[in-house]
């Protein structure tokens, strides 16, 4: 375990999320290359409204570039 910059504990598994990371940029390539063979039924979703004032996921970074695949918008949010 470890703290990230606000003083969060945070995991390995954290650790591997982060933008750019070596760990998932392979498993995103790997997706993209067998979404079609393993004919894995993808379905993207992105925020319109901020969760505790930070959109997580915008419309831009959810299309994940795959074939035929369009991100749908939702309002989910959590209250503060």
């Amino acid at each position: 375990m470890g703290k990230n910059s606000n003083g969060v504990l945070t995991t390995v598994n954290v650790e591997e999320l982060k933008a750019h990371a070596p760990q998932l940029r392979e498993l995103d390539e790997w997706y993209r290359q067998h979404v079609g063979e393993f004919e894995i039924a993808t379905k993207v979703y992105y925020e319109t409204r901020p969760t505790s004032g930070v959109l997580v996921v915008n419309e831009s970074s959810a299309n994940p570039g795959i074939t035929d695949v369009k991100p749908v918008a939702v309002e989910a949010f959590l209250p503060v």
